[in-house]
């Protein structure tokens, strides 16, 4: 299967089923006018962004190469790009899962 193949639902009609107000953002000419309506709304919203086939998706889960030449999975917090140890710690508002 080719990953083109990949189908979602459609996040209006979801929005729609489930009472949540929809904004969609089909390119960049209207992300901030969409960004700012989505978030005037009060409550959840569904706001879907649509990117071309060929977009980067950052973060994601990925293995890490320590300094021995092993290799591991980090926790779900630790995504790359990777952080360095001190600005992840910034980020955190819980204690971080020990290496």
């Amino acid at each position: 299967m080719d990953s083109r193949d990949l189908t979602f639902p459609s996040m209006e009609k979801l929005a729609w089923a489930y009472g949540f107000p929809y904004v969609s953002i089909h390119g960049n000419k209207e992300l901030d006018e969409k960004l700012e309506e989505a978030l005037a709304i009060d409550g959840p919203v569904i706001c879907e962004v649509f990117v071309t086939l060929d977009q980067n998706f950052e973060p994601k889960s990925a293995a890490k190469k320590l300094p021995d030449g092993t290799m591991v999975s980090p926790p779900l917090e630790d995504l790359a790009p990777f952080l360095s140890d001190e600005e992840m710690d910034e980020n955190m508002i819980i204690p971080r899962i020990q290496k």
